[in-house]
């Protein structure tokens, strides 16, 4: 949505002043980054230690399933 209503708002925006906006409007003001580090937090998928991230066995796993579904389905769970 964001997107889409940035575009709105900025008829004929080139793609490096929406990409500047995105980063900053979006996920610098918006605290992007930290939501979902909290929200991967939550689930367990994730431990930050001294400032450093690191992903916990059930991210580990949940990362292996993710790829066989990716790889029996042709689907491309991560967003590429």
């Amino acid at each position: 949505m964001y997107l889409l209503k940035t575009i709105s708002q900025n008829q004929g925006i080139n793609k490096k002043e929406l990409e500047k906006k995105l980063i900053d409007e979006y996920i610098l003001k918006n605290k992007a980054l930290e939501k979902r580090l909290n929200e991967q937090k939550v689930i367990n998928f994730i431990e930050i230690k001294n400032e450093k991230v690191y992903l916990t066995e059930k991210g580990k796993k949940f990362l292996k399933i993710a790829n066989l579904i990716d790889k029996i389905f042709g689907i491309n769970v991560f967003y590429e």
